[in-house]
């Protein structure tokens, strides 16, 4: 019976209780079992209410799914993953707006469906993830809290917040009193209002990304603040970063809440010093519920980026104006309280800023942004690479009127890369790892060390054109079915053999081809970075970076034979080195690109035609736009680059776009397509060609070339394939300033109707026979 007694006191003793809670500073929950608690409402509810002291919820990995509540009467409490990485803490439940609750008393409306409600002042929330889970996809949209922040001087540090519509719901108690709530280093992330409601809220360093709804002219609401007129400041979004994987020109920042129907309540919005994706709409507000966005206080200062665009209907705040909205302004209050760091008090210039320093070289001109900020910087892998391909590089945007790509919004790739979205990569697999999903289009720096092949599989096991090939594919029964004495010349191949060469290149493909997303900058470190049997495409997205990397031997193991291609037949292959594909503001400067070890010359005659496995070296096709090829050097090649697909304005609406400027790259003995052009402008100056075997620019449908200050070396000039003119100045052929119509022997109008703007200078013609193929290629920045 004493036993019994004594363990039953034991158990009391460990068991917590509210008085006990008052005096314990540490309350740790873990769902195993080994802390204190199991739930976060447990150990919630073991802090007594009127608390006055701190008290840490220490909350180890895991996943905990409820709803919890954190009352008002219970303040200075710190929820804090046991973590430094938010997403191993999550809290979450999945109860949406629309859904009846379990006990039949109706549905759950907007504030009911919280994962948590935290009421109480003086919070603190660290290294964690509020969720909520309701499957919008599977069940239909409904506004789905993350959690409802509703007391005073709140911080939430390094936290993350899931859901779609309605994520975070920052408000106050009343609409007569004003909670202010700091988010620092925070993740955001959902599609429809998914940072709402009246509260003073600061984003501070944030990455807020809206999620896709498959629209293509709406994909939702970033915020829609219901500030009372009363107060002012509602949302300030400072130094952060708004991604998408959401179509280009698709979602709005704002559009005002006025909760009720209220008269007061007149939303307050300013983004400054951000960067914003394209998805962000040229006008980026829209009316709500009947309420005109205009009334609304929403003003935008010193963002960057692709949606950063600034007009008539978005207001930019004046340096004096700017200065009346800063973190510490929103949070202030009447007692002065300023949880802002340091570090974080000022507007220093970042990735993300308006300011930059230039730096201009002999070799390329480029703007180098500054990295001050605890989110920029290179990797942790960064140390023991300086010099050529140093990390600063990837820091570096194309500079103001360095050709077409300096158009518009410019083009920067990855420059506003936070820390975590800058990758060191020396595998295939790391190189796909951290292109991630291209529709993403957070900022990225990808740095290329040392050379990478394509053909290798996951165990490092080297790829050879026999493991690609499925469905019964070979090459001596591909020769057998198709020989012209066995099929004929008049028909292209069909049939089982046919249909698995098709396979087998759709296998390849998969497996070789990689895709670069918007807003990035993929670099070589030093001069022996390499991509070998890579198909590199930039497709359907806008703003890309690729310098100071060699694309070597981009074969195809299944071309197709066409005996109807010419009088003879043609095999023909189907990878190019780079594919710039329906994509703008593309920058590819002192990259090599070349057949490596594998030229067209070495491979047999079949069917008496060259077996030709390499296509293009460099396209840029299908209504790209906006693209500038510099300090490149391509050589060995037969198709080089074709600037245009077809000779139907219709096809990809081509006629006023392939807006394209080539300089100071060196072409060297290549065969063709130096480019060939239709329709677009192109400007080709200061290029050197040398030993060009067919022609070097092919005058194309519609096309508009303005060709000047080139020097050719033996080399063939211009080809018209339904062209009717060309601008031609000031090129040298084989030393002598020279009239490349007259040369060619060709008709062609000297006056293609357009005078180029953006070059940053044109050199002497003659100094290109040194420096071009002394500073053109991979490891020559510098």
């Amino acid at each position: 019976m004493r036993r019994l007694l004594l363990l039953a006191l034991a158990v009391l003793a460990l068991t917590p209780t509210p008085a006990a809670a008052q005096h314990r500073s540490t309350l740790v929950v873990a769902a195993d079992g080994s802390g204190q608690f199991t739930t976060v409402q447990a150990a919630v509810d073991a802090v007594p209410p009127g608390n006055t002291r701190p008290v840490t919820i220490l909350v180890r990995e895991g996943t905990y799914k409820q709803q919890v509540v954190i009352p008002a009467d219970k303040p200075y409490i710190s929820l804090v993953g046991a973590t430094r990485d938010p997403s191993r803490v999550v809290l979450t439940f999945d109860a949406a707006a629309s859904q009846q609750k379990p006990d039949g008393s109706g549905t759950y409306g907007t504030s009911g469906s919280a994962s948590y409600v935290i009421s109480a002042n003086d919070f603190t929330a660290r290294n964690l993830t509020f969720e909520n889970s309701y499957d919008e996809a599977a069940n239909g949209s409904s506004q789905a809290v993350a959690v409802r922040t509703v007391g005073d001087r709140q911080v939430y540090d390094n936290v993350r917040f899931i859901g779609n519509q309605d994520t975070l719901y920052a408000n106050s108690p009343s609409t007569t009193s004003f909670s202010r709530q700091y988010f620092r280093n925070c993740y955001v992330e959902g599609d429809v209002d998914f940072i709402f409601g009246r509260a003073t809220a600061v984003f501070d360093r944030c990455r807020i990304k809206s999620l896709t709804r498959g629209s293509t002219t709406n994909n939702g609401y970033v915020a829609a603040p219901s500030t009372e007129i009363t107060n002012p400041y509602g949302f300030l979004v400072y130094r952060s970063q708004l991604v998408s994987t959401a179509p280009s020109q698709t979602v709005f920042l704002a559009r005002p809440w006025h909760a009720g129907g209220s008269a007061t309540a007149v939303g307050q919005l300013v983004v400054r010093e951000s960067w914003l994706g394209q998805q962000v709409k040229e006008i980026p507000y829209d009316d709500m519920s009947g309420f005109s966005w205009r009334d609304a206080r929403f003003a935008e200062y010193r963002n960057s980026g692709p949606g950063s665009t600034a007009n008539a209907d978005r207001k930019q705040l004046t340096d004096a104006e700017a200065a009346q909205f800063t973190p510490q302004r929103y949070l202030a209050g009447g007692d002065g309280w300023n949880p802002v760091p340091r570090d974080h008090g000022h507007a220093a210039t970042s990735a993300g800023s308006a300011s930059a320093a230039t730096s201009e070289t002999s070799a390329t001109s480029a703007t180098s942004v500054d990295t001050a900020g605890d989110q920029f910087g290179a990797p942790a892998s960064a140390e023991g690479h300086r010099g050529h391909g140093s990390f600063r590089l990837g820091r570096e945007t194309l500079a103001a009127n360095d050709g077409w790509a300096s158009a518009t919004t410019g083009t920067t790739g990855g420059s506003a890369a936070w820390n975590d979205s800058v990758h060191v990569v020396s595998t295939r697999a790391e190189l796909v790892a951290a292109l991630g999903n291209p529709a993403d289009n957070t900022p990225r720096i990808i740095y290329v060390k040392g050379a990478i092949d394509a053909d290798v599989d996951s165990s490092g096991k080297i790829l050879t054109c026999a493991d690609y090939a499925t469905a019964g594919y070979t090459l001596d029964g591909y020769l057998a079915a198709y020989d012209p004495a066995v099929w004929g010349r008049t028909t292209r191949p069909s049939g089982p053999m046919e249909d698995a060469r098709k396979a087998s290149y759709n296998a390849m493909a998969a497996h070789i081809t990689v895709r670069l997303g918007s807003n990035t900058t993929l670099i070589g470190l030093g001069d022996d970075a390499a991509l070998k049997s890579f198909g590199i495409r930039i497709q359907n997205v806008d703003n890309v970076i690729v310098r100071n990397l060699t694309i070597s031997d981009t074969s195809d193991c299944f071309p197709a034979w066409d005996p109807t291609d010419g009088a003879e037949g043609a095999w023909n292959a189907s990878f190019d080195n780079f594919e710039v594909s329906a994509a703008t503001h593309v920058w590819l400067d002192h990259n090599t690109l070349d057949d490596g070890d594998n030229p067209d010359s070495n491979q047999p005659l079949h069917y008496g035609r060259p077996y030709q496995v390499h296509d293009g070296l460099l396209d840029v096709v299908r209504g790209s736009s906006y693209v500038t090829l510099s300090w490149n050097h391509l050589s060995n090649h037969d198709k080089t680059t074709l600037i245009g697909n077809t000779d139907n304005p219709n096809s990809y609406g081509e006629a006023d776009k392939l807006k394209v400027t080539l300089h100071h790259n060196y072409f060297d003995g290549l065969g063709q397509r130096v480019p060939r052009v239709r329709f677009g402008q192109v400007h080709v100056y200061n290029n050197l060609y040398k030993g060009i075997t067919s022609y070097s620019i092919g005058v194309g449908f519609g096309s508009k070339v303005f060709a000047e200050s080139n020097a050719f070396v033996g080399s063939k000039l211009l080809s018209v394939i339904g062209g009717t003119a060309i601008t031609q100045r000031g090129n040298l052929v084989d030393g002598i300033e020279t009239d490349l119509i007259a040369a060619s022997g060709v008709t062609l109008t000297p006056d293609a109707g357009w005078t180029p703007t953006l070059f940053t200078r044109i050199d002497p013609p003659r100094s290109l026979l040194g420096t071009v193929p002394a500073r053109a290629g991979a490891g020559r920045i510098r």
